[in-house]
């Protein structure tokens, strides 16, 4: 297997637990939503330092709705023009979940070509306006915004020891079930760096952050790098997740940031 196809599971796999890990730290009252959104979950509203006025509650968190998942559409990318360095190919076909909210977004640069798998999906409604609406204020967020997104980035700093624990449990598992001798460090992971969620200097109507987990399997260590975005473009709220070998990071970061800002068109042509 080749190191594209290993990032590409070893990226799926992450963003499935990390959501688990992360939805416990979010309103309880949103925890049957949350419960569908596992595997989006690190591109909702996380936090960044507060912008303006009170500093976040644990009321206002407790008090938060719950995603509003019957607004939720497919991702952006599947509807805007791309640039020509740039292709995206959802990794589903049809109206499947899969084909609305993944895929696959390579970039062409001048040396070599980067790869990322793309996650995340376009929120747009009136219950979407009061969820997502108090993060993208003219001079900061609301309360409630500012308690998701405190939940978001405690959530970001418990996971590198929350996916520890995940690959013990998994590989006793697998110890008991077929009687294999595997080593308790055969899938281990290092969160090398945490960027906590923040608006963008520059960019008031977008946050981002960044994590760089290094995994070691069975002895090979295979260094990711992730990167998030939330922005506000028009009427809707979107949310990108991408997951690439760490050496391509400063590439799919820009590419990210620049796609974040594309115009949604509504006759693309293929």
């Amino acid at each position: 297997m080749n190191i594209k196809k290993t990032a590409v599971i070893l990226s799926l796999s992450f963003m499935m637990a990390a959501g688990s890990v992360m939805a416990a730290d979010l309103p309880a009252a949103g925890s049957a939503a949350m419960g569908e959104m596992n595997a989006l979950a690190p591109v909702f509203p996380g936090v960044g330092p507060v912008i303006e006025g009170t500093a976040p509650l644990a009321d206002s968190v407790k008090a938060a709705a719950p995603v509003p998942v019957s607004e939720m559409g497919d991702l952006f990318l599947n509807h805007v023009s791309m640039p020509k360095n740039v292709h995206y190919e959802p990794l589903g076909r049809g109206d499947s979940a899969i084909a609305r909210h993944l895929g696959m977004m390579t970039v062409k640069g001048k040396t070599y070509t980067a790869g990322a798998v793309a996650l995340g999906a376009t929120f747009k409604g009136k219950e979407s306006d009061e969820f997502f609406g108090g993060m993208f204020l003219p001079r900061g967020h609301t309360r409630e915004a500012g308690g998701r997104m405190l939940a978001f980035n405690m959530g970001l700093l418990k996971l590198e020891s929350a996916m520890n624990e995940v690959f013990l449990q998994a590989v006793d598992e697998a110890r008991r079930e077929t009687g294999e001798k595997l080593p308790y460090n055969f899938l281990t992971v290092d969160m090398v760096h945490v960027e906590q969620l923040h608006s963008l200097k520059g960019s008031p109507k977008t946050y981002s952050f960044s994590i760089r987990p290094a995994f070691s399997a069975d002895g090979f260590l295979l260094p990711l790098f992730i990167r998030g975005f939330a922005s506000k473009v028009g009427d809707s709220y979107r949310f990108l997740f991408l997951a690439a070998p760490d050496s391509q990071k400063d590439m799919v970061s820009e590419t990210g940031l620049s796609l974040m800002k594309q115009r949604e068109e509504n006759n693309i042509q293929k």
